[in-house]
């Protein structure tokens, strides 16, 4: 008898039944419920993610329907019974539930006890490294240290014929990135439930001498119909300063963990404590309060400069029913400076419940706030022994109370002052010169200065930025590298949430700039108004800016534009008519844009020559795509986490150019990766999260045997 496995649909729990049984129907485990058997496979426990080395995934690999063939894994001796895949020692190995970078998980039967349990092996090609064997066990002696109710216990660590094994219990239920992926913004309630639960998980953790060091919603498991909480995999987790040497087997200052979800100190290989759990936790708990990352790159270089500079809008602006309690809680946990973080674990698992009770007692989401009561202005001083360059041991100052005045600190070439609300404006200059009262944002319009490129220049590299002059391509960052004489300033990049619309007024009046990026700032439309005259722009760059649909209306006739990026925008469709005449737009980019529809693309419907376009995170449909079907110049495409599916990737069949594709977490079947094995050169396709079959992945590569294939059953490398 053969077991195959099905997940219960009203309590997730794993079911076995036998093969031969069809689709008669048996009883669930979990919640003694009649089920019929259904296609969807048993969730991995745990992975092997975080164990591997430096940059984990975060995604939840799947088991196959029915057990692998027993010669995929030839360390097992041959199996004693027709429901066995093999045996290791005395355990009897039923199934695969999941493989990763070192290892496998399989689900077991104890027989002594006659318990199914998890059985974690290391592969026996990694298992003969020291340091990756002394990883293996350092994760079950630092689960084992620690016993309590959130933590995933150990049953056993061992080994048999050169292979090391632990043995946990075998979970029921889902992670809490596969919770994620289903129902992106959890209600209020059950996100300060999972993230109370993972604190108490972390304060036994923490007393026990241990740092986790890779919490994210991969390593969180929800237990059975309650969905009680359980911290998986401590890899990566390391003792304190009294440690045993023998356990340190990462390389100091080496940058271990998964990047959307370090702390800034993690993120630069400095030494971490268990505040770095809490920073982790705070990203967490931001994401189940509103559907979308706090921090977020095209590639883990950006991701890690966002972890060190941006500063994320608070929860409470982007879901009103986080009550203001725990929406300065979690920016609390973001803090930059571990120092202004929560001083312990217990802390926040306290503050969570006294979030609770309040949250009981209120009757109504509060108010939308504004911006200006409720912005993080944040000091960044500079500090070139930092190996990001970007600030990331920045000082987090929550205003409890509208800051009506401030005093301006004076010119002797210190850092300016974090910056009060755009209702209060702080007095700015160059050096050498006086200050002068900035305009609020009432005010840009009447001001309209003179406009000076040299003292703008000069401001803008005061504030850390970067300069372009006379159509150069090189950034300039000290003032000294600026000509002797006239020049024309034609590039700006200002970047972090120390830039504020009070900056931006020194740039009212420029008009000859080409390119303009101020990605992970704090401007608003009041800002981004200094720059309408600016009608000669190629490059436009406001990735997380809190700008509106309004305030894109000043870049309305830049019809020169090559490169737009709006990632992590409110922006909807309203914002883009305002560039529904740049004919010669190459890029566009707009992922992390949850308002956009397929509505908001019907007016960029007309850009054909683009050759990258970014629909991350959109809600863009087969109908939304099918307005870019004559692109046939495209060479990137990122459709992930869209509703697109196999029907509407018929128009990539007409995209001959593709190099990179983008269609994890789509529901694309095998049917739409056929539309893209026509291309010439394709370099990479990524399809975590879909539907595609094994058959499907291996016809692709036979049709694209150059093309590197990322998918649940793992890497495909070119041949």
């Amino acid at each position: 008898m053969v077991l195959q496995d099905f997940i219960c649909p009203a309590c997730r729990t794993a079911v076995s039944t036998a093969a031969s049984a069809g689709t008669s129907a048996v009883s669930c485990p979990g919640c003694g419920r009649t089920v019929a058997p259904a296609r969807e496979t048993v969730p991995g426990l745990a992975g092997f993610s975080g164990s591997s080395g430096a940059a984990a995934t975060d995604e939840t690999l799947v088991a196959p329907i029915g057990p692998p063939r027993s010669t995929e894994f030839p360390f097992l001796a041959p199996p004693q019974r027709p429901d066995e895949l093999g045996r290791l020692g005395s355990f009897r190995v039923l199934g695969r539930i999941g493989a990763g970078g070192m290892g496998a998980v399989f689900r077991a039967e104890d027989p002594g006890l006659r318990r199914l349990v998890a059985l974690k092996v290391m592969l026996p090609q990694f298992a003969g490294h020291p340091t990756a064997r002394a990883r293996f066990l350092r994760e079950a002696r630092a689960q084992a240290a620690v016993e309590h109710n959130h933590i995933v216990a150990i049953y056993q660590v061992g080994e048999e014929g050169g292979v090391p094994f632990i043995t946990m219990p075998l979970l029921k239920g889902e992670s809490l990135a596969d919770a994620l992926a289903a129902t992106p913004t959890f209600a209020v309630e059950e996100s300060v439930r999972v993230a109370r639960e993972v604190a108490e998980g972390l304060a036994a953790a923490h007393a026990a001498g241990l740092v986790h060091r890779d919490i994210k919603p991969a390593n969180v498991w929800l237990e059975g119909p309650s969905r009680h909480v359980k911290v998986l995999d401590f890899g990566l987790a390391r003792a304190g300063a009294d440690g045993d040497p023998a356990d340190a087997v990462t390389v100091p200052g080496a940058i271990v963990g998964t990047p959307a979800y370090m702390s800034p100190e993690q993120a630069t290989g400095e030494p971490v404590d268990a505040r770095t759990d809490l920073f982790s936790l705070g990203v967490v708990l931001y994401q189940m309060l509103t559907g979308r990352q706090p921090f977020t790159g095209k590639n883990t270089p950006a991701t890690l400069t966002a972890v060190a500079s941006h500063t994320p809008a608070g929860p409470a602006e982007l879901n009103r029913a986080v009550p203001t309690a725990l929406s300065t809680l979690t920016m609390r946990l973001l803090s930059k400076a571990p120092a202004d973080r929560p001083a312990s674990a217990g802390e926040v698992v306290e503050a969570l419940r006294e979030v609770a009770a309040g949250a009981g007692r209120t009757e109504l989401p509060p108010p939308e706030p504004k911006r200006s009561e409720t912005r993080t202005p944040v000091v960044a001083p500079r500090n070139a022994g930092r190996g990001l360059q970007v600030g990331a041991g920045v000082a987090l100052v929550v205003l409890a109370v509208l800051v009506v005045a401030v005093v301006n600190r004076g010119r002797d070439g210190t850092e300016p002052p974090a910056k009060p609300s755009d209702e209060s404006p702080v007095a700015v200059a160059p050096p050498g010169e006086a200050p002068r009262p900035a305009p609020g944002p009432e005010s840009v319009e009447k001001l309209a200065p003179h406009f000076d490129d040299r003292t703008a220049a000069q401001w803008a590299i005061k504030l850390g930025g970067a300069v372009r002059f006379d159509d150069g391509d090189t950034d300039t960052k000290n003032p000294a590298d600026l000509p002797k004489g006239a020049f024309r300033l034609t590039g700006l990049s200002l970047v972090g949430e120390r830039v504020t619309d009070a900056d931006l007024a020194r740039f009212n009046g420029c008009a000859n700039l080409t390119r303009l990026d101020l990605p992970h700032s704090a401007i608003t439309d009041a800002g981004l108004a200094n720059f309408k005259a600016c009608k000669n722009l190629t490059h436009l760059d406001l990735t997380a800016a809190r700008v509106t649909d309004a305030g894109l209306a000043c870049f309305d006739g830049c019809k020169n534009l090559t490169q737009l990026t709006l990632d992590e925008t409110t922006i909807t469709g309203s914002g883009l008519v305002h560039f529904k005449n740049c004919a010669g737009l190459r890029g566009l980019s707009l992922g992390g844009c949850s308002r956009v529809t397929d509505a908001g693309l019907e007016h960029v419907k007309g850009l054909k020559n683009l050759t990258a376009l970014d629909l991350n995170s959109t809600q863009v449909t087969d109908a939304g795509l099918a307005y870019f079907k004559e692109c046939i110049d495209l060479k990137e495409l990122n459709l992930a986490r869209t509703g697109v599916t196999a029907t509407g990737l018929a128009v990539c069949k007409d995209f001959k150019r593709l190099l990179i594709v983008y269609l994890d977490r789509t529901p694309t079947t095998d049917v739409g990766l056929a539309h893209l094995m026509t291309g010439d050169g394709l370099s990479s396709i990524f399809l975590r999260g879909t539907k595609v079959t094994k058959a499907g992945v291996a016809a692709f590569s036979r049709a694209q045997p150059s093309c590197r294939v990322e998918w649940e059953g793992g890497v495909i490398e070119p041949k």
